[in-house]
């Protein structure tokens, strides 16, 4: 049932920030069309600290913020200017090109951030869509919810329920809790798919969860989760991309050229501003 164990590593973003990187991982570049995910948090902030992620641009990828606490202000190249809070999903198609940031929001009733960013590639055809930005509040999310389980459908077709997300490649992230000493099983027709733990303590196949960690599925196969603590965790997948992909600091794709392209066009101010944003990330050393 379980394929494959991935456990996190430290990764710093900007300045001050420090994120659990999960993917992409040496043995495992990517699962379904999902090629990054990491978890920010949780971390306070105040009115004299924050999260913030400065201007910096993307191509031929999809991202979605997905939020447990707290709050983000996101800007970017298209004018965009939209605060995402809890449940709320922000999906940017990057395609040729974008830039954004994301500005931590600090209040006293929510003084801590956390949550998962992820980055799904785009379809070898649509690399070089035009960019765009949809957003979806929480209350558009359909959610299953029966004897101690609750599970919010944020992208794909899961337990008869469908999100609104629209996507490229067949793609499924679901967003679980779990009280103490329920259990939960789905059958795996996805395939790529992973589980990966945001908290609390877990058994799968025998075998106890109860720190951060991807657990691989294996598909076509009954999968049961038991829960021996109150937990969370999402399950991520979905359509194995086709081809390999190449990436560079925030740019995928399947064409090397692309990725040199990007380097340069960011380096040289070539990329779209984002309005009111003065600073920028600068490109990292090779």
């Amino acid at each position: 049932m379980i394929l494959d164990i991935i456990y996190p590593r430290v990764a710093h973003i900007g300045e001050n920030n420090t994120v659990k990187r999960i993917l992409p991982f040496r043995t495992k570049r990517s699962l379904g069309p999902f090629c990054f995910l990491d978890h920010m948090g949780p971390a306070a902030t105040s009115e004299n600290s924050s999260a913030d992620v400065l201007s910096h641009p993307h191509i031929g990828l999809e991202t979605v913020t997905y939020l447990f606490e707290g709050q983000l202000f996101h800007r970017d190249s298209l004018g965009t200017r939209q605060i995402i809070q809890p449940g709320d999903v922000n999906w940017m198609t990057a395609g040729k090109g974008i830039a954004h940031s994301e500005r931590s929001v600090y209040s006293k009733e929510s003084s801590r951030l956390h949550g998962l960013q992820a980055w799904i590639a785009l379809p070898k055809q649509h690399e070089d869509c035009d960019p765009r930005f949809v957003h979806y509040s929480a209350d558009v999310l359909p959610v299953f919810d029966d004897e101690g389980t609750e599970a919010k459908i944020i992208v794909g077709h899961f337990l008869n329920y469908r999100s609104p997300v629209k996507t490229y490649f067949e793609t499924i992230y679901v967003y679980v809790k779990m009280l103490k000493s329920a259990c939960f099983s789905f059958f795996n027709q996805y395939e790529e798919l992973g589980l990966y733990l945001i908290d609390g303590e877990i058994k799968i196949d025998n075998k106890v969860f109860n720190e951060s960690a991807l657990i691989v599925l294996q598909p076509e196969i009954e999968i049961k989760i038991e829960a021996n603590t109150n937990a969370r965790y999402v399950i991520i997948g979905g359509q194995k991309l086709p081809e390999p992909r190449f990436m560079f600091w925030n740019f995928v794709s399947t064409d090397k050229s692309k990725i040199e392209k990007a380097k340069n066009d960011w380096k040289s101010g070539y990329f779209a501003k984002v309005i009111d944003e003065t600073t920028t990330v600068p490109l990292p050393e090779e």
